[in-house]
């Protein structure tokens, strides 16, 4: 029931109970705002923003009404009368919370830094879409930083966003290996990381948060289903796996190739293994690969991405040889390139919106609870479902599940619907799915 009495004082200009020691002013405003509402009278200060104690005046009550009021906190002790006075004044001299004061009371400002070290690769464009459909249900900000993989640049992006007092950081990477030392030098704001693997010989804690794709188990995914199909010397056409351009996913990829074949008795045959010197294999890779291909035959074929997919399946058709009857393909990424060409290519989505909302519903967990002790929900294999489009998705079954980090209390992490999740090395890692189309799917 709301106590009249304070209602009453806080209606009429004056303070609630008594509290003891000094009354703390509520901060201003340092910029003029215009008019909004010409023609009305209020009492809007001239020279700068409005604050709260002029939105008190113009309301008739007091700063702890307006307080009260803006904050939402002990409702009961103002009446919706107050209330609506002061939504009144609010509107009129268009008054707007100074959040860097706010944040400064809470030490919470709202707002996630995520860096990228290449803002123009398209599958974290993907990441941050995920990060930012969390963040708003949760009423967070994202900043975003690209780094063009500069270590430097990657200094001076953490040191900014912590000036600017982010509540945390994800850092969002797409070469999986990094300048360790960045992150071994950072202590001040909390740190997710996504597709970063860390080194033990730099000494950065194995246990910072880490989300990534599981690409081993993707590709491995990906050939079972070309043997499904009936396929026996299934081709791979990879990305660089050493030197300074090599990444993690490429060295998986392969890996994940290798498992599938002796997983169902197939022999690996090295003249049908194509490694690009380039760590995006393009079209051109993909033609070229096919075209030495041809000397050996084969019946399947596994590119890393849907550029390399679009090129090998051009240069089958062009040697007379139909996809998928004589030759089934599969690619990776599930970009635009593989639902709009004819015939649509079967692919795997490494699912990276999930592992941007992993990694944000991650970072508020150890927001909320600074102890860690984050651990996964064992989660059953997923099943094949239809699709539109006469599409069908797959989520790929994982291995035994463990740990993810911390101290390993027991505490479960409520990181997402847990559909995609499993775990990998202490990692949090994502089930990528493989969407099945035209290319590979032999009728009959």
């Amino acid at each position: 029931m709301e106590d009249s009495r304070t209602s009453d004082r806080l209606e009429d200009g004056k303070e609630g109970p008594a509290k003891s020691g000094r009354r703390r002013a509520w901060p201003g405003h340092g910029d003029v705002q215009a008019e909004l509402f010409p023609g009305r009278r209020s009492r809007k200060p001239e020279g700068g923003r409005p604050t709260a104690r002029d939105v008190a005046r113009e309301a008739g009550v007091s700063p702890t009404a307006v307080s009260f009021v803006l904050t939402g906190t002990h409702p009961e002790k103002v009446s919706a009368a107050t209330r609506q006075r002061v939504l009144e004044a609010v509107e009129r001299l268009g008054y707007r919370p100074n959040r860097l004061a706010r944040s400064l009371r809470t030490c919470r400002t709202g707002a996630i830094g995520v860096l990228l070290t290449d803002i123009k690769h398209p599958l974290l464009a993907r990441t941050v879409s995920g990060i930012q459909q969390v963040a708003r249900q949760h009423g967070y900000h994202v900043i975003l930083h690209n780094t063009t993989f500069n270590p430097e640049a990657e200094r001076e992006a953490l040191q900014f966003l912590a000036d600017l007092l982010v509540d945390g950081i994800i850092f969002v990477s797409t070469s999986t290996w990094g300048d360790d030392s960045v992150l071994l030098e950072w202590t001040q704001t909390p740190l997710v990381l996504i597709n970063r693997a860390l080194s033990e010989r730099t000494g950065v804690p194995l246990t910072l948060p880490r989300v990534r794709v599981d690409y081993r188990t993707g590709a491995e995914e990906a050939v079972l289903h070309l043997a499904e199909q009936g396929c026996r010397r299934i081709a791979y056409v990879g990305a660089v796996m050493t030197g300074p351009g090599a990444s993690l996913a490429a060295t998986e990829r392969y890996a994940g190739y290798r498992d599938a074949l002796a997983r169902v008795g197939l022999p690996y045959l090295p003249e049908l293994v194509h490694v690009s010197p380039s760590n995006w294999p393009g079209w051109e890779d993909g033609s070229q690969a096919v075209q030495s291909f041809l000397a050996y035959g084969f019946d399947g074929l596994y590119a890393v991405n849907d550029y390399a997919a679009a090129g090998a399946i051009s240069m089958i058709l062009r040697a007379g040889l139909r996809v998928p009857q004589d030759v089934a393909v599969v690619g990776n990424d599930n970009t635009d390139v593989a639902s709009h060409h004819s015939p649509r290519i079967t692919s795997v989505d490494p699912n990276w919106e999930e592992a941007g909302a992993v990694a944000l519903r991650l970072l508020q967990q150890f927001l909320e609870n600074a102890r860690g002790g984050h651990r996964t929900q064992r989660r059953a294999p997923g099943q094949v479902t239809e699709a539109t489009g006469n599409e069908e998705v797959a989520n790929i079954e994982s291995g035994a599940m463990g740990a993810t980090g911390g101290d390993g209390d027991g505490r479960v992490a409520q990181l997402g619907d847990g559909s995609h999740l499993i775990s990998r090395d202490g990692v949090v890692a994502i089930r990528p799915r493989l969407v099945v189309r035209e290319s590979s799917l032999r009728v009959g």
